[in-house]
């Protein structure tokens, strides 16, 4: 018994316990005149107050997560936030503070960047590139405040490290995907983005590289603004399609699935035209289901957040990449 007491003390135990510091002695020294139930008090005592001394000893880490998105992006990080809190809840104290695309300045993402610096052990960001955010960021490190780029890099930064999926690779996936679903004779592409996230920068980059080497017969007709908004998605694919209505393929690399599956719904598109966008939800399920989205690449979010943690708590500066899942109807689960 003695050696599982560490520094704790008999009056402490009595007190907890609420029995008297002589029961404890009996108990803990293995002497007998002791009730059952007093001995099992004592015992939960001693266990309870372990715990406290052994939490005491774990260093708490105070991160700021900053990041702009859109709905459904944010609502993906706060629950992979909050399985990992839960898990981890005398270890990390945190704060989050989420900005909608396009209803934010990078004046005000900067600001916070500063802000948060003062008060964390680190930053964990998605954000437009920018240079007024590269420069917080560069301010931020040089504090030795650690800033890691979750999701979207910022190349331009001094950012400690990056997590997430390679992105011109992902979009070179997607360009191949289609390439490979189209027939095999000329076709029209609709390609959607929003804020020049870096990572939305790179799947173009990546998507329009492979069309131009593997399926040059394919050609990308218009870009469009989704603002990672439904409602706004909605409004510029209708726009789109009031024009033309003859499209073959859809690539949206930003957010806002379901307000680009409700156009082509509403002209009766949705059977004829694939359709290819990004992170796996309960929205998007219920399109692959609906057959209104072919594929959805996905990336373990949970991860992402668990591995960019880790990151500033080890004070590591390597970069984190993350594998991606093609999603189709069969499997999204």
């Amino acid at each position: 018994m003695r050696e599982h007491l560490k520094k704790l003390t008999v009056k402490d135990i009595a007190n907890l316990a609420q029995v008297s510091t002589a029961s404890v002695d009996r108990v803990i020294n293995g002497r007998t005149g002791v009730k059952v139930s007093t001995r099992k008090k004592v015992f939960d005592a001693i266990e309870q107050l372990n715990r406290q001394s052994d939490t005491n000893k774990i260093k708490i880490t105070k991160i700021a997560f900053i990041v702009e998105a859109g709905p459904t992006f944010i609502s993906l990080v706060e629950e992979a936030i909050h399985h990992f809190i839960q898990k981890n809840v005398h270890e990390i104290e945190y704060s989050l503070d989420t900005l909608q695309t396009g209803q934010s300045s990078s004046s005000k993402i900067a600001g916070l960047i500063k802000e948060r610096a003062k008060e964390v052990d680190g930053i964990i960001l998605m954000a437009a590139d920018a240079p007024q955010v590269n420069r917080a960021v560069n301010l931020a490190v040089e504090q030795n405040i650690p800033v890691v780029c979750l999701t979207s890099d910022l190349p331009n930064s001094n950012r400690t490290a990056y997590v997430g999926s390679e992105q011109k690779s992902v979009g070179a996936t997607v360009g191949y995907l289609l390439g490979r679903m189209l027939p095999h004779m000329p076709g029209r592409i609709l390609f959607v983005a929003s804020a020049p996230h870096d990572c939305q920068l790179q799947r173009e980059l990546g998507f329009r590289q492979a069309l131009r080497q593997e399926f040059p017969h394919l050609k990308i007709e218009e870009s469009i603004n989704s603002q990672d908004n439904s409602e706004y998605s909605y409004q510029s694919t209708l726009e789109f399609l009031k024009k033309d209505r003859h499209l073959d393929a859809v690539y949206n690399a930003a957010g806002g699935n379901r307000g680009i599956a409700k156009a082509l719904r509403e002209y009766k598109l949705c059977r004829h035209v694939i359709f290819i966008g990004h992170e796996i939800s309960s929205h998007t399920r219920e399109l692959l289901d609906a057959r209104e989205m072919d594929v959805v690449i996905g990336h373990d979010v949970d991860q992402e957040v668990k591995n960019a943690v880790h990151v500033i708590r080890n004070q590591l500066g390597q970069d984190s990449i993350s594998p991606i899942s093609i999603i189709t109807p069969y499997n999204s689960i």
